[in-house]
């Protein structure tokens, strides 16, 4: 009896842990047991795969940072500039145990808990709550609709979700903890790594924290603390310099890019209702406008969940009656704060965009004041990403009005949780539940790798062959390809050496296709061709098709209804057709 008792502390852990685990494992099974076989389609999924892969190649040594690549779809290329360093970082141990896919799936199922757990820890400092009630507001932030529908999306970069909390509880340990000190060159660290991660949500970052660090200094008059919060807030933005330079790149014809450049539309544009990058009022409270069935669309979801507010408004009612209900006042200041950015430097009304009521006046929007001293936003515009500070403010009130509440509104305040869940998934509509399915060809492309031949010319007899996936093109699924096929193969994904062409010559027959009939992609270390037929092909050149491939290269050595798979090697003397 006194070991359960010992034990007991350790249950709100278990459960501000495992309820989002569970939940993950629920929404994505039967992937959690396939991780590096099993893929969900998504918008954003297939390129992160790949670039989680090529930037632990940077790390690693064996790509140049910030040069030309044509890994993203040969033979185009590009410059290899990318968000998601944190990501990249984890994924390297990860991709030793389960590949590249599986370490991306890995961080997608437990994103949530990540974030549930920083927000517990911080809740449990800033407030008066019990263990328990730290869980609920934890786990509300961690599986908030937002969190579920950007990963739904594939955007692996959005774990930072739990960098919010996580610097908060920094901040307060610099504040409130013996030797809190120790702490600050932690936040230079965290500076840089938002800034390489989702930039964002950096920048974001002082607009709330700011206001909430001074003003709780001005309130309890500590001089001391507003030294050390002013200290704290520089020493993360100095962390995010460095990114300035690494973001002005140039990036092939697209010209020198400024920090922080628009992912996809820049306000003043009127986009698909279902990629609005601000929030309206209609997104925050009930849902947004009819999201498209289809899973590669780009959607921003910025749900709040109704239960959420009702639950908050129901505990403000009583907690009115006690004096520390003041400091709920701190709490929702956050969350106005991040509701003002995310409405953005525009207002939306209806699906347009509207000229602020205030442009020819005095009065502007914050954020379009923002824009014009300079704060480096403007050029993105994806406003509606400020949506996890106002669910950190909600849960972090809510958390302090439950913990002045007796034992039975605790109780209660649990079944905002499920409530939440579900509104979200309304809110989200076609996006759950998710459509995971085995990555098309796997055991083909494991037997590929279990048959490929050593090269002969390393001399040693140990040097692999590369790959080369289609589609290619632009296309996300063919950076998923490109990735997967070198992983299952067991070999590299290697296009360095071969020219780029994309002139016609005599017959209308591109050069790139006349180079695999002299066999230079096979003296450019290129094993085999996979054509992914699953995969939507319409974007690409006739040349790069499936006949067009069958009559140069002749049939393929493995051919499934998902998969074709051409072996370019030499081997015994023998050669594909057309080389």
């Amino acid at each position: 009896m006194d070991r359960l008792e010992r034990l007991r502390p350790l249950l709100p852990v278990l459960a501000v842990l495992g309820v989002p685990t569970a939940v993950m494992f629920a929404m994505y099974w039967p992937l959690p047991l396939h991780p590096y076989s099993w893929y969900d389609p998504t918008a954003f999924g297939g390129a992160h795969v790949w670039s989680l892969d090529y930037m632990g190649g940077i790390v690693r040594g064996e790509h140049a940072l910030g040069g030309l690549t044509d890994e993203m779809g040969y033979p185009g290329m590009r410059q290899a500039q990318f968000l998601a360093w944190l990501p990249a970082l984890i994924a390297m141990p990860l991709s030793a145990i389960w590949g590249p896919l599986g370490a991306y799936n890995m961080q997608v199922l437990f994103a949530p808990a990540i974030a549930a757990g920083f927000t517990a820890a911080w809740v449990r400092r800033a407030t008066d709550a019990d263990g328990w009630t730290a869980a609920l507001a934890g786990c509300l932030y961690g599986l908030s609709p937002y969190m579920l529908a950007t990963l739904s999306g594939g955007n692996i970069d959005k774990i930072q979700i739990g960098f919010y909390p996580c610097w908060l509880l920094l901040a307060w340990t610099l504040l409130h903890a013996r030797r809190g000190w120790l702490v600050l060159p932690l936040f230079p660290l965290m500076g840089a790594a938002m800034a390489f991660t989702e930039p964002y949500f950096g920048l974001f970052l002082p607009l709330f924290a700011g206001p909430l660090l001074m003003l709780r200094s001005a309130w309890r008059r500590s001089l001391r603390e507003g030294a050390w919060s002013f200290l704290a807030l520089s020493l993360t933005g100095a962390g995010m310099v460095p990114a300035k330079s690494y973001y002005a790149m140039e990036e092939g014809m697209r010209g020198p890019l400024q920090m922080f450049q628009p992912s996809v539309i820049m306000p003043g544009i009127d986009p698909p209702m279902f990629q609005e990058p601000v929030a309206t009022l209609r997104n925050l409270l009930i849902r947004p406008f009819a999201i498209p069935d289809d899973p590669s669309e780009v959607v921003h979801v910025s749900t709040l969940g109704l239960p959420l507010l009702i639950g908050l408004m129901v505990v403000l009612i009583p907690a009115r009656r006690y004096r520390q209900a003041r400091e709920l006042g701190f709490w929702l200041l956050v969350a106005g704060i991040g509701l003002v950015v995310a409405i953005g430097s525009q207002l939306m009304i209806d699906g347009s965009w509207q000229t602020s009521p205030f442009s020819d006046g005095p009065f502007h929007l914050p954020m379009e004041l923002l824009e014009r001293v300079g704060y480096p936003l403007a050029k993105g515009g994806q406003y509606y990403r400020a949506n996890p500070i106002i669910v950190l403010g909600l849960v972090t009130a809510l958390a302090a009005g439950v913990a002045l509440l007796d034992r039975r509104w605790k109780q209660l305040a649990w079944l905002i949780l499920p409530l939440n869940l579900v509104h979200g998934f309304w809110a989200s509509a076609s996006m759950f539940p998710r459509s995971v399915e085995p990555y098309p060809g796997y055991e083909v492309l494991r037997e590929a790798g279990a048959d490929t031949p050593t090269d002969d010319r390393s001399g040693a007899g140990s040097r692999r062959l590369g790959v080369i996936a289609l589609p290619a093109f632009g296309s996300q699924a063919g950076a998923n390809a490109r990735v997967i096929a070198g992983a299952l193969t067991g070999l590299p994904i290697t296009a360095r050496a071969v020219p780029l062409h994309y002139s016609q010559e005599g017959g209308g027959v591109p050069n790139w296709v006349r180079e695999i009939e002299r066999g230079e992609l096979r003296a450019n270390e290129f094993s085999y061709l996979v054509l992914f037929k699953t995969h939507d092909a319409s974007g690409e050149p006739e040349f790069l098709r499936e006949p067009a491939l069958r009559a140069w290269l002749g049939e393929p050595r493995w051919d499934t209804d998902e998969v074709a798979v051409w072996d370019l090697y030499v081997r015994n003397g023998r050669r594909p057709k057309g080389f």
